[in-house]
């Protein structure tokens, strides 16, 4: 089943350790999407005037970021994007960065 989506922020691939960041998805026919530093959950919320788009923000605090996705037809959340965390060097000690930035303007998703 493919899922089209827009990603409208970040749109960058590269997202700065200790910032914060505006999230705004568009996918149809989801149910919640979250965005998950390290291995917490940061639940998006849907817009009233169009359920479609998701966003909220999000503390960027841990190396692993993504945007998982669940609809009803599906078991768990799948991970849609990722994003690399560039780490400060008081960070660096504590974490490692991630592999090559994604591009993530513009998305068609494939769930399996």
């Amino acid at each position: 089943q493919k899922f089209g989506c827009i990603l409208y922020s970040p749109k960058q691939g590269i997202l700065e350790f200790g910032s914060s960041q505006h999230f705004k998805f568009e996918v149809q026919g989801m149910e919640k999407v979250d965005v998950i530093v390290g291995k917490n959950w940061n639940p998006l919320k849907n817009q009233i005037e169009n359920p479609n788009v998701w966003e909220g923000d999000v503390e960027i605090d841990e190396k692993d970021v993504g945007i998982y996705c669940k609809s009803s037809g599906m078991g768990n959340s799948s991970g849609f994007v990722e994003y690399i965390v560039r780490m400060g060097e008081e960070a660096k000690g504590n974490h490692t960065q991630l592999k090559k930035a994604p591009e993530v303007l513009n998305l068609t998703l494939i769930h399996i």
